[in-house]
């Protein structure tokens, strides 16, 4: 009989909002404890095992994984790499051996680690602690934070080493399964008291909208299941009041994206060509061409991914929750939306502003 475990949760978090899903994997042999066990291996080598086991799965995720793949981060030059170059060149080391992370507070991600465990559990004055096992599981997805809990080798034969957290502070939810092992592991005849298969689903959320996120809220996210497609817009009125909520939050998420990103680029870029009291007067001359013509294209540039993209998007989201909350048409002035009615981008705040006039429909619908 399964036997479901909460061990830490944060009640917001919902598979709903997760963009990036994936599983990995172990079976074989799962001891606890701090003692050598019968192959001469203390609990600091157990572990390190576990992270060069997951470290084979995780790197070869982030070659197939068309979202990490696609995932880059935003560099003062707007020239863009991949998260994986950016977190070499930034990994974090420890002795000799660089880390690459992929739940990070840089990336502002947390997760929810889910573990379905499979073990021997018809011998109960035999079976190993529950608890300590996931805790040994556990402790394998993260990175180390002193050499000793490498094990004896103070280093690791890959390097450098994938793994899932840079600190256990970024998980928000872990549950676990178990239930009864009934086949072998490792092809071994028979199932011995330590033995365990295990089955771990991640799931991986942003926390806020920033340059490095934007991918979290665009439409190639789309097909990672987070609630928010294309086609159930011209199903807007078939949707539940939840589920036409979550729509709508999914498109603000977005806008603010949206806006933080060109918000961000701008603030960059007046930083590069930032007017000094040294500056001749050919020199200021330059940057304020420089500053106007870049304020220029990235306003450009928003007001297309604007019109083309979230603008319709959130004028039929916000046609649906106004004929819920107030009916048929004319509705009252003070729901009007400037920007979202006509789709114009006048004025620094109006992506803000966009963003407010649904926010405040959302929290009338409940």
């Amino acid at each position: 009989m399964s036997k479901v475990r909460v061990h830490s949760a944060d009640p917001d978090f919902r598979a709903g909002d997760c963009i990036l899903k994936f599983t990995l994997t172990y079976e074989g042999e799962l001891r606890t404890g701090s003692g050598r066990g019968s192959d001469g291996r203390t609990s600091a080598d157990r572990k390190q095992g576990l992270r060069e086991h997951y470290h084979r799965q995780l790197k070869l995720l982030w070659n197939v994984n068309h979202f990490l793949r696609g995932w880059v981060k935003h560099s003062d030059s707007y020239a863009n790499e991949s998260m994986e170059d950016y977190a070499r060149k930034n990994s974090p080391k420890l002795g000799a051996t660089e880390f690459i992370p992929l739940v990070t507070k840089s990336a502002y991600v947390d997760c929810w680690i889910d573990f379905r465990i499979l073990r021997p559990s018809h011998d109960l004055g035999n079976a190993p602690d529950i608890d300590n096992q996931i805790k040994v599981l556990f402790d394998g997805l993260k990175m180390p934070r002193v050499l000793d809990e490498m094990g004896k080798l103070k280093s690791a034969p890959s390097s450098p080493l994938y793994v899932l957290l840079e600190d256990d502070g970024l998980v928000s939810k872990i549950t676990s399964t178990q239930d009864e092992l009934l086949q072998p592991v490792l092809g071994k005849d028979d199932i011995s008291n330590n033995d365990v298969r295990v089955i771990i689903d991640v799931h991986i959320r942003p926390q806020i909208p920033t340059p490095e996120n934007v991918i979290f809220y665009s439409d190639e996210a789309s097909q990672w299941n987070h609630g928010y497609y294309d086609d159930m817009l011209g199903n807007l009125p078939r949707l539940s009041d939840p589920e036409l909520k979550a729509v709508a939050t999914q498109c603000i998420f977005r806008i603010k994206a949206l806006a933080e990103v060109f918000n961000q680029w701008n603030r960059n870029e007046r930083d590069r060509h930032i007017i000094t009291r040294n500056d001749s007067e050919e020199d200021w001359e330059r940057k304020r061409q420089e500053n106007s013509m870049k304020s220029r294209k990235n306003s450009d540039l928003q007001s297309d991914i604007w019109k083309l993209n979230l603008w319709p998007k959130s004028l039929a989201i916000k046609e649906e929750l106004n004929r819920r909350i107030f009916g048929e048409p004319p509705y009252p002035k003070d729901i009007r939306s400037h920007v979202i009615d006509r789709g114009s981008l006048a004025g620094s705040q109006a992506l803000e502003n966009a963003v407010s006039d649904l926010e405040s429909l959302v929290r009338r619908i409940g």
